[in-house]
This record gives structure tokens, C-alpha cells and sequence, in this order.
């Protein structure tokens, strides 16, 4: 039995551009999916949070100047499947939650939301969801494909909204 040779080629570019990114956010020896590690590091720069000193550190990955917690997340969809959603979850010890929308496998926006931006959310855009346990809101693909096409806006629930660099 024989691979693809086009399988085959296509490896190289991949393993490169990995190992590139993974260079760029400073995490060269990690085995992590690089967009987690991208995501973890681009919203410790845009909250001027510090990251926990463990990386597997239970409940949250950076620490805010003025000691929020913070978990980071991303969910990815392709601009014209959106079948991911997200779930906003605040367990013990975890001030905040933020959320990278990628699209494409390119990031967007940032979303940010503390446990009462999250009720507000629940609350304002009508979601009737059972809550369980630590979660406060269900975020449907469809709701993250209005995001990213902005026509939705969470800021009005007191979610900080911050765009990437990468998005259009």
C-alpha cells in the first residue's frame, strides 16, 4: 500500500508553518494545537494578563493586572459551515471567560465575558437553554456566525467586543 504522494508533500509546508507560529508566540516546545497557543497569547497582550505559572492549570490560563482570572477558549468554524458552538462556563476560582471566534482559521474578534455580562446575554437575547452546573450561556453557531458578520453585537450586555487584527 502506498500514501499519496501529495499527502505526502504537503506534510513539510504544514510542520513548517507550524513550528513558524509556534516560534512567533514563543512556545517552540509545545505539542498543543498551535491555535491554542496563538489565542492563549494574543489575549494575554490585548488584556495585559500573565499566564498561570502551570500550563495545564485547572479553571483559568491568565491572571488580569488587578487579579481577574481569566479561561481562554476559541471555537472555529469555515465561513460557510458553522456547526461549532460554545459554552460560557464559570466554575469555581474563574472571574472570566474569553472567547476567540475563528473563522476560516483565521481570527476575528474577541469576546470577554464575566459571569454578568453572561446572564445579561442570557437574559437579553431571550435564551431559554437549561443552565447546568458552572454554565451561564449556550452560544449557538448561529449566534457566532451573526458575530462574525456583525450583526449581532454583544457590547450592549456589557461583553467586551475586541476585533483581531486578522479580520476584515
Amino acid at each position: 500500500m502506498d500514501i499519496d504522494p501529495e499527502i505526502v508533500s504537503a506534510l513539510q509546508p504544514y510542520v513548517d508553518a507550524r513550528q513558524s507560529l509556534l516560534r512567533a508566540v514563543r512556545a517552540t516546545g509545545s505539542n498543543r494545537d498551535p491555535l491554542s497557543e496563538l489565542t492563549e497569547t494574543v489575549v494575554a497582550q490585548l488584556l495585559d494578563g500573565v499566564p498561570a505559572k502551570s500550563r495545564v492549570n485547572k479553571g483559568w490560563d491568565l491572571q488580569r493586572s488587578d487579579g481577574r482570572t481569566v479561561e481562554v477558549k476559541y471555537v472555529a468554524n469555515g465561513s460557510d459551515s458553522w456547526i461549532n458552538g460554545h459554552d460560557i462556563r464559570f466554575p469555581v476560582g474563574r472571574d472570566e471567560h474569553a472567547l476567540v471566534v475563528i473563522v476560516d482559521l483565521v481570527p476575528q474578534v474577541l469576546l470577554v465575558f464575566d459571569q454578568a455580562s453572561a446572564t445579561q446575554c442570557y437574559e437579553g437575547l431571550n435564551k431559554y437553554h437549561d443552565r447546568h452546573d458552572d454554565q451561564r450561556l449556550l452560544i449557538t453557531p448561529e449566534m457566532l456566525r451573526k458575530i462574525w458578520k456583525k450583526e449581532l453585537d454583544l457590547s450592549p450586555f456589557s461583553v467586551e467586543v475586541i476585533p483581531l487584527p486578522w479580520s476584515a
